[in-house]
């Protein structure tokens, strides 16, 4: 009798475990459909926001290029100054002197604003930041100057193929980068209207005539850059320094020179050899 009595309370337990977890499975069953939500987080934006990311680009742009990043380190491999406490890059065992963060971080966010004030299925959601003409050429000349940082300190490096997503980039000669620069410069330039200033710039307070000015500071940079190099540089830089000066009254006008009439600035060593081996051999 008392085996009867166990067995049954045996039985009964396991119905009533049995009966338990297959109530929570049926409860749960209607909210299975929520599991995809488990590594959503509900305060990160869904979509982006092109003043707060001009706004963080601008923040950082100062040490990215001058603090504790490209600029400085460069100066510490070369022993123009040194360190005191942190001696890693003084001692040449500082590993972080990359890129990956300038792609993946602040020229990222750039492309993220061109891309977004472009895409048909976005711009119009973007004009409450400004104007979309606007928006992609500041965004532009900031992408162009960290590409000129970047090509002055490695030399080639993925240019016309990079932030596209492509899983594999070619590298592109800087001869051929900077050029490249200054014509996309130009067309920034020539990009900005009358619409509506871009919000989150705390640096020109969205001024197009700065940004033009700063574009074209930044194309007479690079003309010098290529000044030692390459022929023809005198051309680009007499158009771009006309393009700074020119909202100034009373400015002449600035005329290129050519290589023969500044020849020992502006011509290649190799050409100037060339030539003077050519001059010898029909000389006799």
């Amino acid at each position: 009798m008392i085996k009867k009595i166990i067995m049954k309370a045996i039985k009964f337990k396991f119905l009533s475990v049995a009966l338990g977890i297959s109530l929570l499975m049926i409860s749960s069953c209607s909210k299975i459909n929520e599991f995809d939500d488990t590594n959503v987080n509900p305060n990160a934006p869904t979509i982006p926001v092109p003043s707060a990311l001009l706004s963080n680009v601008l923040a950082v742009i100062g040490n990215n290029v001058w603090g504790n990043a490209i600029a400085q380190t460069s100066a510490l491999y070369c022993q123009y100054c040194s360190e005191t406490q942190y001696t890693d890059a003084s001692r040449y065992t500082d590993p972080n002197l990359g890129w990956d963060g300038y792609y993946g971080g602040p020229m990222y966010d750039l492309q993220g604003i061109i891309n977004y004030n472009t895409d048909p299925a976005t711009k119009d959601l973007a004009l409450i930041y400004g104007s979309n003409a606007n928006q992609i050429a500041t965004a532009r000349i900031l992408l162009d100057y960290y590409y000129m940082v970047l090509t002055d300190t490695y030399g080639d490096l993925p240019y016309s193929a990079a932030l596209k997503n492509n899983p594999t980039i070619a590298f592109d000669k800087q001869q051929d980068v900077y050029p490249a620069l200054i014509n996309d410069l130009k067309s920034a330039v020539a990009q900005f209207d009358a619409g509506a200033v871009f919000q989150g710039d705390f640096v020109y307070s969205g001024s197009t005539a700065k940004w033009k000015k700063f574009g074209n500071s930044l194309r007479a940079i690079l003309a010098l850059r290529m000044s030692k190099i390459a022929n023809g540089v005198s051309k680009i830089h007499g158009a771009v320094s006309n393009a700074m000066w020119c909202g100034n009254e009373g400015i002449c006008n600035i005329i290129s020179i050519t290589n023969a009439q500044n020849k020992k600035y502006w011509m290649d060593p190799e050409l100037e050899n060339c030539l003077n081996k050519i001059y010898k051999i029909s000389k006799y």
